[in-house]
């Protein structure tokens, strides 16, 4: 595949476009959901399922099928339980996340843990961690195992590294972007690694879409960090969020990184002194499109976009050019 990013832009590309690639498989994989989240407990299963069916991209789960359908035109098994195993890993991180960030609102609902409290959404979260391991164990895969349990504990010793660095401006550009590859990126990496593997990919080729994913992941996240200051959307949140919740995300601290003194200042009295509030927001929007904390990440997010096509161009099919699509819908998606 020959076309360049630079010359690519499919605004009528949509996530539904992919999910009708593996329509069936995703049917199935619902289903299997469905099942895994019965427990004796019924709270736990209403928890999980406040949060599930709230209208989640599915984006990860996706990523499996497709990878997998790469390397098979019948995809197994075994990856209908993959593909379960990375949603309900990203969920019980989500669970978790909202509980560190005293999160209000998630895919549009209340978070969880306000409706249910703290330790009920904590423990939601640690039962879907553990079904996710059950069903990582009928992929019958010790190297699926090893990558997915390798993975959830590099997403949690992300949420460490952000819990140390809260609200903190002066944050290092790599820590910030490890961070985020981290809790973010890695789960991507893996869903697209481990999805061909079921599929029976090489190790060479599975590690290609590993390094594809792990570029879309950052994408995601970074485009998703401009959007929570700059757009009104159906992005479950509202605008500011992140702001209001004290996040200190990329574009905050590369425009930290260049303000004056007397605007780190501001910054600094916002973010540590004072609780964020909608009063200071327009100032902090105003200080972020200054220094241009937005355009510099969104030139971050096009440099992995870049690297993500290039590696997705080793693959000449219908189906990685619907993963270049992909690429190009996260980095100019507005939702």
């Amino acid at each position: 595949m020959s076309s360049q990013l630079s010359n690519i832009s499919n605004h009528k590309f949509s996530i539904q476009d992919l999910q009708q690639l593996v329509k069936d498989e995703l049917l199935k994989t619902d289903q299997i959901i469905s099942h895994s989240l019965k427990s004796d407990v019924p709270l736990i299963e209403t928890i999980a399922k406040h949060l599930i069916y709230a209208g989640g991209k599915r984006i990860r789960p996706l990523l499996s099928l497709i990878c997998a359908r790469l390397f098979t035109k019948t995809i197994p098994p075994e990856t209908l339980y993959l593909a379960t195993a990375v949603e309900f890993i990203h969920t019980a991180t989500l669970l978790h996340d909202d509980v560190i960030d005293d999160s209000d609102l998630r895919r549009g609902l209340q978070s969880a843990h306000k409706v249910w409290g703290n330790p009920s959404s904590i423990l939601a979260g640690d039962y879907l961690f553990a079904r996710a391991f059950e069903l990582m164990v009928k992929t019958d895969s010790l190297d699926i195992l090893r990558i997915l349990s390798e993975t959830s504990a590099k997403i949690a010793a992300g949420e460490v590294l952000q819990l140390t660095h809260s609200h903190s401006l002066n944050v290092a550009e790599d820590v910030a972007l490890k961070i985020i590859g981290a809790k973010t990126a890695e789960l991507f990496a893996a869903a697209c690694q481990t999805g061909a593997l079921t599929g029976n990919a090489t190790p060479e080729q599975a590690s290609l879409l590993y390094r594809y994913g792990y570029s879309l992941g950052m994408v995601f996240q970074l485009t998703d960090d401009i959007l929570d200051y700059t757009t009104v959307n159906n992005r479950g949140k509202n605008i500011g969020d992140d702001f209001l919740e004290g996040k200190v995300t990329l574009p905050l601290i590369y425009a930290y990184q260049k303000a004056t003194l007397q605007h780190r200042d501001f910054l600094e009295s916002v973010f540590n002194t004072q609780q964020p509030n909608e009063s200071y927001f327009k100032d902090v929007l105003s200080i972020i499109e200054e220094y241009q904390g937005f355009k510099t990440t969104y030139d971050i997010a096009k440099g992995h976009a870049q690297t993500a096509f290039d590696l997705i161009g080793n693959f000449d099919s219908p189906l990685a050019r619907s993963l270049q699509d992909l690429i190009v819908y996260c980095l100019e998606r507005e939702a």
